[in-house]
């Protein structure tokens, strides 16, 4: 092994992304009442509408990849203009302790509920007169296109290589990011994992502004680069 070569590698899992950016809602995740529609039919989406009542919307996460019960949901609600609505969680409630995050323009950009808004597992949210959709999740959900954005902005950078992991059980590539000195052989290895199920989607930003730091033009992140051979991260 060519010594007094550094080398950092961090591999981000993607298996847990992959598995939530591939979702597909049961029959029974959609639901609607007059106006007022809440699904799961987009990337990452996830519930199961019980019933709706009114102004009020009883629901649960979906569970079909697990055998016990979980947390995570994601789920969008349209037609609900200028109506305060609650969101009544049956069975258990999977509701975190920041309350659940919003996003009001297709889940670009998210915000947190008022922890104070959540209450006997059901939070209330009152909807704009112009609020023509908005989603709703267990937390700021960090899905495959986060990623492909993240790639797309140093696609021509040499110091950031994206391999294939292995496939999933649906033969959907996982993904790992080899950072840092590419090539040569390194002294040293660094293994980086973050995100080991759908909920934990806040490690995997973490985990990307990691990468953005190793990639950007300092004097410390170009020592560093020089010296190490690659950070490999696996989400």
């Amino acid at each position: 092994m060519q010594s007094k070569r550094l080398t950092v590698l961090a591999t981000c899992f993607m298996l847990a992304l992959s598995i939530c950016s591939n979702a597909n809602p049961s029959p029974s995740a959609i639901g609607s009442s007059e106006a007022l529609t809440v699904d799961a039919d987009f990337p990452g989406g996830n519930i199961i509408v019980d019933h709706i009542e009114g102004d009020t919307v009883f629901l649960k996460p979906d569970l079909r990849d697990t055998s016990t019960w979980w947390f995570y949901w994601h789920f969008c609600v349209r037609g609900a203009a200028g109506r305060t609505i609650k969101f009544q969680f049956v069975d258990r409630s999977p509701i975190g302790t920041r309350g659940p995050a919003f996003s009001k323009d297709g889940g670009k950009t998210w915000s947190w509920l008022d922890p104070k808004a959540e209450r006997d597992s059901s939070f209330t949210y009152e909807f704009g007169e112009r609020d023509r959709d908005v989603q709703f999740c267990f937390s700021i959900p960090y899905l495959e296109a986060n990623l492909q954005q993240f790639i797309r902005k140093h696609d021509d950078d040499p110091h950031l290589h994206v391999r294939e992991l292995c496939r999933s059980r649906r033969g959907r590539p996982v993904k790992r990011l080899h950072v840092g000195k590419i090539h040569g052989d390194p002294r040293y290895r660094i293994l980086i994992t973050a995100r080991h199920h759908a909920c934990e989607m806040i490690a995997s930003y973490s985990l990307e502004g990691l990468l953005e730091s190793v990639l950007s033009d300092t004097n410390w992140t170009k020592r560093l680069r020089r010296l190490t051979a690659t950070i490999n991260c696996i989400c």
